[in-house]
């Protein structure tokens, strides 16, 4: 797809309370190369972030311990991966409450799996397109390291900085050589 972004090797970290649709969505999503880590309280997810950093947040808006919209506040605390909201209630308050808060995306569960792709993808996506830095973590040797990546629009905003400071060093270049002539 043009303008598509790489999701090989993409972590996702799903909240959610229900373990035959995380290991159903497991199998899906490993199929498109994507690691999906299981977490079925808001509790043991909230505890899985303080220890790994993941790509993208999938939440279930009702968990049996904390309830999504908490779980979202507390996450928006600590980092800013993108968080896409799930919830087999489709109510609008529910939609506008999760956007506000600061979901990514909210999806009814009654989305089939090749959607929830694509709005994974979409979300990445413009992540990707407002971000101008990129920073994922890989366990390597049993260490977790951080792994930097400019991204296109970081190239974009470096490349202005540049050019504005070439602009800037004419001009002191030109005032300095102007007032050593007259002194």
């Amino acid at each position: 797809m043009p303008g598509d972004i790489a999701i090989s090797g993409v972590r996702i970290l799903l909240i959610d309370d229900d373990p035959e649709f995380c290991s159903l969505l497991n199998d899906y999503l490993e199929l498109n190369s994507i690691s999906l880590t299981c977490a079925h309280d808001g509790q043991s997810g909230l505890d899985i972030l303080d220890r790994r950093a993941f790509d993208l947040i999938l939440l279930d808006m009702f968990l049996p311990d904390i309830n999504g919209l908490d779980v979202l506040r507390r996450i928006r605390r600590m980092q800013s991966p993108p968080v896409v909201m799930l919830s087999a209630h489709n109510e609008e308050t529910d939609r506008i409450i999760a956007l506000e808060i600061g979901a990514d995306d909210y999806v009814p569960k009654t989305f089939s799996a090749r959607e929830l792709l694509a709005r994974i993808r979409v979300v990445l996506r413009r992540m990707e397109n407002a971000q101008l830095l990129t920073v994922r973590s890989a366990e390597h040797n049993g260490r977790l390291r951080k792994y930097y990546h400019i991204t296109p629009a970081g190239l974009e905003r470096l490349e202005a900085f540049r050019q504005e400071w070439q602009e800037m060093m004419a001009i002191y270049k030109f005032v300095t050589r102007e007032e050593t002539h007259h002194e």
